[in-house]
């Protein structure tokens, strides 16, 4: 940085095209005064220099000489200088520079995220580990406190949680990751810290809920692949991830027992039918059918909103919000008579609802659906009261 202030007021004038007793009359100070500022025998009063940026129409920095860019091109070198390390994880090296820069740049986010991040890393082969976790936990506190980005501070907390596990510090941990825990995305840390501390139960529910969750999401993901690629005409590929899903929902199901589960899969299954029809796989759409509504009677004999039937989710007191408008052998019937009712229309399958056989299987399975069929008030799903 040049602080040859006088210099700098002599060439703004002289480029300005102005007079020293302009630039004394606007100041409030002697003709002298400035030739001295001029000649650097003297050097304007700290509080004079606002007027005389204003008089030249320029920041303050650029009548001291200062650049800011030029800073930053410095604390830009010295991240290059050490990225090669830490590209090559050589914390060893990296360290010291940072810690350097941090001397000089003490509010840097970006330099003392590094510094957190290398104290970290470093702790894995360090005599003084403990010491290098806690100051690294120092270190992201400080690099939060430096930054306004929402993402950036959240991650920033994820990074201190695990630094307290390695502490074994896990009541620490686990408040941390409460912090963050928006919409149950740090649920499988919090329990796998909850299994390392030996509270086994706690984890395993909080295992469970997480299990349920990440397969509804597939089942939400392959539901839409089976939208996009039936909307792209390409029929087969549907068809698949409406199988993945229905096999991803039969996992949570079990034997005689009911689960929602079950009547999840009647309308998978019955989707697996609708993509066979339209592939022209009819034993295959039969086939599907019947499974539709194996599972669909099993579900309304006895409707269940939780998952206590299913091994892996026994305890955990998963249950699904009974939002459902109807049963499922109310969708299910409504479903095939329509479909069915279509198909004679294609001239595609003008020999399947000719078929005699064909009929009659269609009118045992809606006979055998429509018998177990009931409404939500007469299976106790809904109680109303008078």
């Amino acid at each position: 940085m040049d602080l040859s202030i006088g210099k700098n007021i002599a060439a703004l004038r002289r480029d300005g095209g102005y007079t020293q007793e302009q630039l004394a009359g606007f100041a409030g100070v002697s003709v002298a005064a400035v030739s001295k500022w001029e000649t650097s025998q003297s050097c304007p009063d700290i509080a004079l220099l606002p007027v005389i940026a204003d008089f030249f129409e320029v920041s303050i920095d650029a009548l001291l000489g200062h650049s800011v860019t030029a800073g930053a091109a410095r604390l830009e070198a010295i991240k290059e200088s050490y990225r090669d390390a830490k590209s090559k994880c050589d914390y060893n090296a990296a360290l010291p520079v940072v810690l350097d820069a941090l001397r000089k740049y003490p509010n840097d986010a970006e330099l003392i995220e590094d510094a957190a991040e290398f104290l970290a890393a470093r702790a894995w082969d360090s005599p003084a580990a403990e010491q290098d976790r806690r100051d690294a936990v120092q270190y992201y506190e400080r690099a939060i406190c430096c930054t306004e980005d929402r993402e950036k501070r959240f991650w920033l907390k994820r990074a201190i949680a695990h630094v307290y596990v390695d502490l074994d510090e896990f009541d620490m941990a686990i408040e941390k990751f409460c912090e963050i825990n928006e919409s149950h995305a740090f649920d499988w840390d919090i329990a796998w810290i909850n299994r390392r501390r030996g509270n086994n139960k706690e984890a395993l529910r909080m295992f469970q809920s997480q299990l349920w969750r990440n397969a509804l999401d597939l089942a939400k993901t392959l539901y839409q692949l089976t939208r996009c690629f039936r909307d792209e005409g390409d029929l087969k590929t549907a068809l698949e991830a409406a199988q993945f899903k229905a096999l991803v929902m039969e996992r949570f199901t079990s034997g005689t027992a009911v689960s929602y589960a079950d009547g999840l899969c009647a309308g998978d299954y019955y989707e697996i039918a609708d993509f066979c029809a339209k592939t022209g796989d009819i034993a295959g759409m039969w086939e599907a059918l019947e499974i539709a509504a194996d599972y669909a009677v099993k579900y309304d004999a006895a409707p269940s909103f939780d998952f206590e039937a299913v091994d892996l989710l026994k305890g955990s007191g998963v249950r699904m919000s009974n939002s459902s408008p109807t049963l499922a052998c109310h969708g299910l019937l409504g479903r095939i008579q329509n479909a069915f009712a279509e198909m004679g229309k294609d001239p595609r399958y003008a020999a399947v609802v000719a078929d005699e056989a064909m009929v009659s299987k269609y009118n045992a399975l809606c006979a055998r659906l429509e018998e177990a069929k009931r409404t939500k008030v007469e299976a106790g799903v809904w109680d109303f009261q008078a």
